[in-house]
């Protein structure tokens, strides 16, 4: 057995989007305290009133080892019942008295925010009584217990609503990685397990003025309001922040869909795609699409699926576009007996938005809707606050003028790439919660999974060929799928990254088709295809709608046949591989997994990256692709599935017509397989300059993927990974040893490996390395108990 740590040290940055200058506003300003508290003071005279708010970074997503407790919406509960200045409840009280009925706080998935507008002759005792609270906090063990109890009762509402029960689904189906997953209330069982120290190094830690800002808008000078607040945050000490990690949600394949019952009459669904950032220039595209699709009475889908069809109760469409990546979103709530057919009329808009766009008269009322709805939020001191708060919050507090100027600009040209580069049938996520009564008419899972085997056919063809087939009319689309052996096992230190490179250039072109053309006819059809690269395979996949599948089933089998790699193609393509190989340590988790992946595997090809070398990419020519395309693709080293709303007979003429694949035989290099290794314990570190982590891997030799050892080893995974995991309430909850922590198994076809894994500070580094290992003995000395073991294998099941 071999054990394999790599510590890797890295400090983390990263740059904001630049944004256009703004015209200078003598009105505004901004500063920052010497403590990093920073101030925004926005004149406006209109009526005499102050709307004041303070924005703290701390929200679910920033919880860090206490991930999934809810304890940011916690303290939004519990800042301002008592302080040292001021009794219990009295901070609400004296708000009240200075004018502030709207006093309130809010928390997301990432900040908390505590509002309140007030008469602007008590500014400065308004901006003292805010100083207290968020200084000068005491949290009593009796009001905290009141407040436990009430937000207990909050998880109870949210659980017995429908709505937020298919919200909070959604999004654990849509986010397997980010930590959006977690409901920003919390779960029950992971609030009830927080102590009182928990709660006071969460506020000691996340309360600090660096982690802050003020905003104030309303009547008021700011030179005389400037030097108040200086005096009453004067002793509000700067604090070292937390390094939180929050994990990349990785890209989405195939398209999810899941149906929950509950107590409800109408069944209710949410259809969403993975989009963008905050930051991103699609924000202001996608809002307009969202209006144009399902905002409103004069929208697409209200129109046809309500006016039209008379099929749903409601229907909306939204774009969501946080911190981290976003969504956009379709809902509707309607009869179950209408599920289907509202399904394929959404998909149908869509596509129509794809392949004819939008009119004028569309855009043109969208747009103006999308500023009327920027601008009007200014119209309040509050709205006006919170427009100057959430643009310094991601990075420029003019940042509704820039969304403004960007939607002035937004073309049906735009609309129609937004809609082409997110709405795709692949990352479409559809989440359905249906009537208990309607329960019945659901199969049961176990049936399904009957069922599904039985209709899968598997047809060997004489060229070698593995088709897999399964037929399913209930949505207008159809998957394919094509794996083949290949990938960087296959590979040798000369031409290592051949096979990633193949991916990408795979269409590029053909011998009568041009790159612009293969990604005309795709973006055209509104469908997708896209090869890609592993260690053990390369994979084609793409989907269609049914309409549309025999002439993308065309195109992929000229892909198959005639691809021609041509060198100006190829050029552009490995000057992006390039410039990936020079980018590729610089993310601190992707060199750990390189670094460990050359000790373990030092002598084989599972030792290579996958996208190569400098040196191996730079040699790698057009006829070195045309080889390697050669070698591997052919039928009998394929295995296609297609699910999907196809014809049977009209895919085997189509492939039976295509006589130079059908020709061709795979010629694959020979491999040697990777010896197990035993008895040797061998430790390495790999550090990196200005240590602010230390990424901790620990590697153990297991079965291949072929071997029925590896079922016990996937279960094994979800007993040491996730939250409420061993690894998770004892190193990171309890213990406080690591920001990130899991186990996984991995199955190569002739080797497979368990990988324990934390992310931790130096120096903690040792503790946690302990921490691991003892947790590795227990679980190999003692049996998991029934829950563990059914929740493990649940969760795995799910991730299947």
């Amino acid at each position: 057995m071999k054990q394999v740590i790599a510590a890797i040290l890295l400090i983390v940055s990263f740059s904001i989007q630049a944004f256009p200058k703004i015209k200078d506003d003598p009105s505004l300003k901004r500063i920052v305290l010497d403590n990093g508290l920073v101030v925004i003071l926005k004149e406006k005279h209109d009526i005499p009133m102050v709307a004041m708010q303070i924005w703290v970074k701390a929200g679910s997503v920033t919880e860090g080892k206490y991930m999934g407790t809810g304890l940011s919406h916690y303290f939004e509960h519990m800042l301002g019942k008592r302080t040292t200045h001021r009794k219990t409840e009295q901070y609400y009280n004296d708000i009240r008295k200075m004018g502030g009925s709207d006093a309130n706080a809010y928390t997301t998935y990432d900040r908390t925010v505590y509002l309140s507008t007030i008469r602007s002759e008590f500014i400065y005792d308004g901006i003292d009584a805010l100083s207290d609270m968020v200084q000068n906090s005491i949290f009593d063990e009796e009001e905290s217990q009141k407040e436990i109890d009430v937000i207990l009762n909050e998880i109870n509402m949210g659980e017995d609503s429908p709505d937020r029960y298919l919200w909070q689904q959604f999004a654990q189906m849509v986010y397997t990685t980010h930590p959006y997953k977690y409901p920003v209330i919390g779960y029950r069982h992971l609030f009830k397990s927080l102590t009182k120290k928990d709660m006071l190094e969460y506020y000691a830690t996340m309360y600090s003025p660096n982690n802050m800002i003020l905003v104030l808008v309303g009547d008021f000078k700011t030179s005389a309001l400037e030097k108040h607040v200086r005096k009453a945050f004067k002793g509000f000490k700067r604090k070292k922040l937390p390094l939180i990690y929050i994990p990349k949600e990785p890209k989405q394949l195939s398209m999810r869909k899941v149906v929950k019952t509950f107590k409800i009459n109408t069944t209710k669904v949410i259809m969403g795609y993975p989009t963008v950032d905050a930051l991103s220039s699609d924000v202001a595209p996608l809002d307009v699409l969202a209006l144009i699709l399902g905002q409103g009475k004069t929208s697409r889908l209200y129109r046809r699926l309500r006016d039209r069809e008379q099929l749903v109760q409601s229907v909306s469409a939204s774009s969501w576009t946080p911190k981290d990546m976003g969504l956009f979103e379709i809902g509707f709530e309607l009869d179950h007996k209408n599920l289907d057919k509202t399904s394929r009329i959404v998909l149908e808009e869509i596509e129509r938005i794809k392949r004819k766009g939008v009119t004028r008269k569309e855009l043109k009322r969208a747009k103006q809707k999308t500023r009327v709805g920027a601008v009007r939020q200014l119209q309040t001191l509050g709205g006006y606050a919170r427009s100057l708060a959430y643009g310094e919050f991601i990075g420029n507090i003019h940042y509704d003028q820039y969304y403004l100027e960007k939607v002035r600009h937004v073309t049906a040209k735009d609309i129609r790439r937004v809609a082409k580069t997110y709405l795709t049938h692949h990352t479409l996520n559809m989440m359905i919660l249906v009537p208990e009564k309607d329960h019945e008419k659901l199969v049961p899972a176990k049936a399904l999974v009957k069922k599904a085997k039985g209709e899968i056919e598997k047809i060997v063809l004489k060229n070698g060929l593995t088709l897999l087939l399964k037929k399913d009319d209930s949505v207008p689309l159809v998957a394919i799928h094509a794996s083949l052996k290949g990938g960087y096992r296959y590979e040798n230190e000369g031409n290592q990254g051949i096979y990633n490179f193949l991916s990408d250039t795979l269409l590029k072109g053909t011998r009568t088709k041009s790159s612009r053309k293969i990604a005309e006819l795709i973006e055209n059809s509104g469908g997708t295809l896209y090869a890609a690269s592993d260690s053990n395979l390369f994979t084609i996949r793409g989907s269609f709608l049914k309409e549309n599948f025999p002439g993308g089933f065309k195109l992929l089998l000229d892909v198959l046949s005639n691809a021609n790699f041509p060198k100006r193609e190829i050029s552009k393509v490995k000057k992006d591989i390039l410039s990936a190989v020079k980018q590729r340590d610089d993310q601190i988790w992707s060199a750990s997994r390189y670094h460990l992946r050359r000790i373990r595997y030092k002598g084989y090809s599972y030792a290579f990256n996958g996208i190569g070398t400098k040196d191996s990419i730079s040699k790698i020519s057009s006829r070195d692709l045309s080889k390697a395309y050669q070698q591997m693709m052919a039928p009998n080293n394929m295995v296609l599935a297609i699910f999907g709303d196809f014809n049977k007979r009209q895919v085997l003429r189509l492939i039976k017509r295509n006589s130079r694949f059908n020709k061709r035989k795979a010629k694959l290099p020979t491999v040697q397989n990777v010896p197990p290794l035993h008895n040797i314990v061998q430790e390495t570190y790999y550090n990196k300059e200005n240590q602010r982590q230390s990424i901790i891997k620990i590697l153990f030799d297991g079965p291949n993927y072929y071997n029925k050892d590896k079922y016990p080893l996937m279960v094994l995974t979800h007993v040491f990974s996730g939250i409420g995991s061993r690894l998770f309430l004892d190193l990171r909850s309890k213990r406080t040893l690591a920001y990130a922590t899991g186990g996984v198994y991995q199955g190569k076809e002739d080797i497979g490996l368990f990988l324990f894994y934390i992310g931790t500070e130096p120096a903690k580094k040792k503790e946690a390395i302990k921490g691991l290992f003892e947790n590795i003995t227990k679980v190999k000395e003692e049996l998991i108990t029934n829950r563990e073991l059914e929740i493990a294998k649940n969760s795995a099941i799910g991730r299947i």
